[in-house]
């Protein structure tokens, strides 16, 4: 057996010159961060000819005309290069977070198999870290750049979704529409919300008021929600006189004036989206938004999330006695029933792999005030929400740190039965909206909760609030079902791992996760291999209104099969 060659030891161990990897990284991280912005710059000007060469494929070529196509945006004087350098920004800012993260799974691989390193408190690398950090608040202020026009088109696009709600669910008369009548379902407040997003969506899409029935809720037995809610629609709210259909395909909505929904959770759009989230809108939003879909279900969720009088007094209470106006980091904890329920897609994770990110965020926070010539540093502040008590006991080892938050509402959601009340859905809602006011979010997002509280922080800003969240697990989105469809824009090269698929420019992938390592994890439509590839391999496409070819919709069905409403004409 080959001996090891050791350049010194440390306590009887063999550390092969770690640090001077380390330094050897950290020097090439300029000259990879020069050369990457270099070839963006390269790539933005050629890119339409490279993507010529890629859609030569005729299924293919119809997406990139829409791209081309979209009608010209809205807004003050915006030029169509201050468009793409503006989408260019917030891809790059999304590399670079991919990127970093990439260099800490590669680092961290190194100390797994050469076992130099101590503890994970070794693994810091001060010098890189801060060197990441600095590159992350340029981002920021290139982007800001744009911030004016942006919220101009932000505003009028906001706007405009909020006529075209208020068009059906208030019209003159209430029989001047269809009605689409629907209870709510029996689930926890975040699987409400978004299920009534997605019917919403439905409603406006085929001309139709939207009528709620609201005593169905798990939460207010034989009493209904609209005691805490206002009501969606100011004018109409009962089911007209009439035949009522129910609507099991789209079909049916389109020809019948009276349908109702049969009593199903439906599945929310996200790799596709319904006919009133337009080519127009679509091209407006992009302009100013990492990720449209998740700004479209947060205009929704506005029309829907309007606590009345009573509840609103509660939540302006637990409010003033956090104090928004002071930096502080939201972080929501899911634990109780998310980690025994078959299908809700959630492990165990401690407190600590929390604080690791609002350890950055405040890092960063005061990295970016001493630029600005303040040098005190900011008390370190934590809004703290679970369902689980044992958290705040995790939390006494953070002693650096404030912790704010309401121990009875964790109290009383730690258990079914004072969970599933009146009273516990009020705290549910006063801690979502409590979330959603903090400077920074994190959370795991396989929780309802937590990208409820992005959704509702997003319905209140004209910025893009989707860079201020940070989830530990999977990314915002559908977590069973189809994220994004992704274009390959340039071919796979040598395969770092086994389980690796080959990708050629054109193809089309299907994602199904990210695992912020530098892989994606999909499915490549073209060879039907399922597996992981390299980020930078692809582009994400525009939601879908229609498929762009059979094989994706055949593969599609294949995956995921009646869990999609969109590959058939069935509603669920």
């Amino acid at each position: 057996m080959k001996k090891k060659t050791c350049t010194g030891t440390r306590k009887g161990k063999c550390y092969m010159n770690f640090w001077q990897l380390v330094v050897d990284v950290t020097c090439c991280l300029f000259v990879v961060c020069s050369l990457y912005f270099l070839f963006q710059y390269l790539r933005s000007t050629n890119i339409n000819k490279r993507c010529e060469t890629c859609t030569n494929r005729p299924a293919l070529k119809l997406k990139w005309d829409f791209l081309k196509n979209v009608k010209q945006r809205q807004g003050g004087p915006v030029t169509k290069l201050d468009v793409e350098r503006t989408k260019l920004t917030m891809e790059l800012k999304k590399d670079v977070e991919l990127w970093w993260k990439t260099i800490k799974a590669e680092l961290l691989k190194y100390k797994n198999t050469a076992n130099q390193i101590k503890s994970h408190e070794d693994m810091k690398r001060p010098m890189l870290r801060e060197q990441y950090m600095a590159l992350d608040i340029k981002m920021e202020n290139l982007a800001s750049l744009d911030e004016g026009w942006q919220k101009e088109i932000s505003k009028k696009s906001a706007k405009k979704v909020e006529k075209i709600i208020d068009k059906f669910q208030n019209p003159k008369r209430c029989d001047e529409f269809g009605q689409l009548y629907i209870k709510v379902e029996r689930c926890g407040f975040g699987c409400i919300m978004h299920d009534l997003t997605n019917k919403l969506n439905i409603a406006t899409s085929y001309n139709k008021t939207m009528i709620l029935k609201t005593s169905t809720s798990i939460y207010m037995r034989k009493k209904n929600m609209s005691d805490i809610l206002e009501p969606i629609s100011e004018k109409c709210q009962v089911p007209m006189k009439g035949e009522w259909v129910m609507a099991d395909t789209f079909s049916n909505l389109k020809k019948k004036k009276l349908s109702y929904i049969k009593d199903v959770i439906s599945g929310r759009a996200y790799a596709f989206r319904y006919p009133v989230f337009t080519d127009e809108m679509w091209g407006n939003v992009e302009a100013f938004h990492s990720d449209p879909m998740g700004w479209w279900i947060s205009q929704m969720l506005k029309s829907l999330f309007k606590p009345k009088p009573k509840l609103q007094e509660r939540i302006d209470y637990y409010a003033e006695n956090v104090d928004f106006s002071s930096p502080i980091v939201g972080v929501h904890v899911r634990r109780t029933d998310k980690l025994t329920v078959p299908k809700e897609f959630a492990v165990f994770r401690p407190l600590s792999e929390f604080m690791k990110h609002v350890e950055e965020w405040y890092d960063k926070y005061d990295l970016r005030q001493a630029g600005l010539g303040n040098n005190l540093k900011v008390e370190r502040r934590v809004y703290l929400a679970s369902d689980d008590l044992a958290v705040w006991d995790e939390a006494k080892v953070f002693d650096k740190y404030t912790f704010l938050g309401n121990k009875e509402f964790t109290e009383r959601a730690s258990e079914i039965e004072t969970r599933d009340t009146k009273s516990g859905l009020e705290d549910i809602i006063i801690e979502a909206t409590l979330l959603s006011k903090c400077n920074f979010f994190v959370g795991t997002l396989s929780s309802e909760i937590g990208q409820l509280a992005i959704e509702m922080k997003q319905s209140t800003q004209l910025q893009d609030v989707f860079y201020d969240a940070k989830s530990i697990e999977y990314e915002y989105g559908l977590i069973e079902g189809p994220k994004k469809i992704q274009l390959v824009v340039y071919n796979s090269t040598k395969p770092l791992r086994h389980d690796e698929i080959e990708l050629l420019c054109g193809d089309l992938m299907i994602l199904n996760r990210n695992y912020f390592n530098g892989y994606y994890y999909g499915t490549n439509v073209m060879t039907q291999q399922t597996g992981f590839y390299k980020t930078h391999l692809v582009q994400n496409l525009p939601a879908l209104l229609d498929m762009p070819n059979a094989a994706l919709k055949e593969m599609l069905v294949q995956m995921y099969g009646e869990n999609i409403a969109w590959l058939t004409d069935f509603i669920m």
